[in-house]
């Protein structure tokens, strides 16, 4: 069986999908890149509760900060976040309180 590049990416986000609480606990997802995380925060078959991806994406962006040598408050992290992932992903805020996003308002 021949895979193209496509077929090959698809098959792997459809493993991140069923195993999507592992993906995002790994410390492998801290290190992806921007559009890596986009593509799979997109997908509305992810197996995960939206405040689990919330919870991942926050660690992913406070990582690439520290790599960065960049101080930034949780505010200032969780807008970045925001605006990710209400960008690209299917997700709908709608469950989440002020406390799910470290005290502060979603906007």
């Amino acid at each position: 069986m021949d895979m193209d590049e496509e077929q090959l990416q698809e098959t792997c986000l459809e493993l991140i999908d069923r195993t999507a609480s592992l993906t995002f606990e790994s410390g492998a997802f801290l290190k992806i890149r921007k559009e890596t995380l986009e593509k799979i925060v997109q997908r509305s078959t992810l197996e995960i509760d939206e405040k689990d991806v919330y919870e991942a994406c926050l660690l992913w962006a406070e990582d690439i900060c520290s790599d960065r040598g960049i101080q930034v408050t949780l505010k200032d992290t969780k807008r970045y976040i925001l605006f990710l992932v209400t960008e690209k992903a299917h997700m709908s805020w709608h469950g989440f309180s002020v406390s799910d996003c470290g005290g502060y308002p979603l906007v």
